[in-house]
């Protein structure tokens, strides 16, 4: 899994397709945090051939407030058959403006 975004990056490059993926989630009764990596685009993340993947553009982590964690974690939320926090912190990060200018 992974989104497609636009992102300006700390030297002020958009990077109109990054590809973001999300590489740690920490959650527990209370709250979230949650860890992600961005790439210039998919091909550069490569996830299909290690050695020609290229380096990330920045890496970063959001704790989700609490309004948040409790549209999207809450227990009663991912007690759904086919609801997974892997899914719901996706679903988050798609309604994020505020990392790395995404948009």
């Amino acid at each position: 899994m992974a989104i497609q975004k636009s992102i300006v990056d700390r030297f002020g490059a958009t990077h109109a397709t990054s590809y973001t993926r999300i590489n740690q989630i920490s959650l527990n009764s209370e709250s979230a945090i949650i860890e992600m990596i961005m790439y210039h685009d998919a091909a550069a993340r490569s996830k299909g051939d290690s050695v020609s993947a290229k380096p990330s553009l920045h890496q970063t982590s959001g704790r989700v407030s609490d309004a948040d964690f409790a549209t999207f974690f809450q227990d009663s939320v991912l007690d759904n058959n086919d609801i997974s926090p892997l899914k719901q912190a996706y679903a988050w990060l798609k309604t994020q403006t505020d990392f790395m200018d995404q948009n």
